[in-house]
């Protein structure tokens, strides 16, 4: 499904005005349901509620600065090769595809929304796998995220055991980069394949 989503560019070709425009719905869905999230994110993973409520204020927080970066043009002439009235030579900045993204049990809602934000931006679609302990948050997220424009499977999440399903995520010839935040050993540990 993201696959799809990213080769049909309903993502990655619209303006980054309008990324930008459904970025910030989300922001405002997670705004709209800081307390639940916040008791979610007690509730999931053992946290204070002082600590959950500042995780939910800075998700948003980082989730409109990434809103912003989609309104960016990153396009730049290399200096050197342009020769003025001859040809422009420039750097063009384009989405990679789909990006895996896998996070560890601590800070669930920020962990996804810094590997999300920037992907999302960039106008790449997503897999998020977070981690087994503490998902509840990331289908909280799903749900919110159902709620606004965002076009069908540009952002999909899965959830389960990181060594079956991260592995899977981080083997697959669909998935063009992974991002993964988690120990070295725990990587080894479940992704041992992908250093073959």
């Amino acid at each position: 499904m993201q696959r799809k989503a990213f080769d049909s560019g309903i993502w990655s070709d619209l303006p980054g005005e309008e990324r930008s425009r459904i970025i910030k719905q989300i922001v405002d869905k997670i705004n709209e349901n800081a307390k639940r999230l916040t008791l979610l994110e007690v509730t999931d993973s053992g946290s204070t509620i002082k600590k959950a409520g500042e995780d939910v204020f800075l998700s948003a927080k980082s989730l409109n600065h990434y809103s912003k970066m989609a309104l960016l043009n990153l396009d730049e002439e290399v200096e050197g090769l342009s020769k003025p009235g001859v040809s422009k030579n420039i750097v063009k900045r384009d989405p990679i595809g789909v990006c895996g993204l896998i996070t560890p049990w601590n800070f669930p809602l920020k962990m996804a929304i810094w590997k999300l934000g920037p992907a999302l931006a960039a106008g790449c679609t997503v897999i998020l796998k977070p981690a087994m302990e503490t998902s509840v948050t990331a289908m909280e997220l799903a749900r919110m995220i159902s709620e606004t424009d965002m076009p069908k499977g540009v952002v999909n999440i899965i959830c389960g055991e990181g060594s079956k399903i991260g592995t899977e995520l981080a083997l697959s010839a669909k998935v063009d980069k992974i991002a993964f935040t988690g120990s070295t050993r725990s990587w080894k540990d479940n992704h041992e394949e992908c250093f073959g």
